[in-house]
């Protein structure tokens, strides 16, 4: 099987994924102004991309294996997949240097850490149940979710 253009629109444009739940509700949080979602969803995003980094190299054909359904094309599927969360971190960045959001609203950030967390551990329930990312140890990824989540937290509003 090989990770056809029509195969990725489907990866990237499903919602059973965290990462793309996040980068679409940024996304429409920032151009519609709501700045406090997207200022909530900045932490999700650094931690959803820190988390699939260290899933992508430990267990880089069980996540090829349950989002494509073949090992085939695995390095091809790691650097797309890799792509596709490095953007939007790239996008935040800009914004966090343009904007002054941050210094405009001095966000609580135990009260975005609070969300987060309630939001990651709600969804790393699901998504264990549904194996969206294959037979990996859902547990041990959400604690590396928590601990970067809250770094993210105290880094970004701290």
């Amino acid at each position: 099987m090989t990770v056809t253009i029509r195969k990725w629109l489907e990866c990237i444009l499903s919602l059973k994924y965290i990462s793309n739940t996040c980068i679409y509700a940024a996304l429409i949080s920032y151009y519609t102004r709501a700045y406090w979602i997207f200022l909530a969803l900045i932490p999700l995003l650094i931690s959803n991309a820190i988390v699939m980094f260290v899933l992508e190299w430990f267990n880089s054909g069980e996540l090829t294996q349950a989002v494509l359904g073949s090992k085939d094309e695995e390095t091809k599927f790691i650097f797309l997949n890799t792509v596709w969360h490095i953007l939007p971190l790239l996008w935040v960045w800009y914004i966090l240097q343009h904007d002054n959001l941050v210094d405009i609203f001095r966000p609580n950030f135990m009260g975005i850490f609070l969300a987060g967390a309630i939001f990651g551990i709600g969804y790393f329930y699901f998504a264990s149940n549904g194996k969206y990312y294959g037979e990996i140890d859902y547990a041990r990824y959400m604690v590396i979710y928590i601990i970067t989540l809250l770094g993210c937290c105290i880094g970004l509003y701290g």
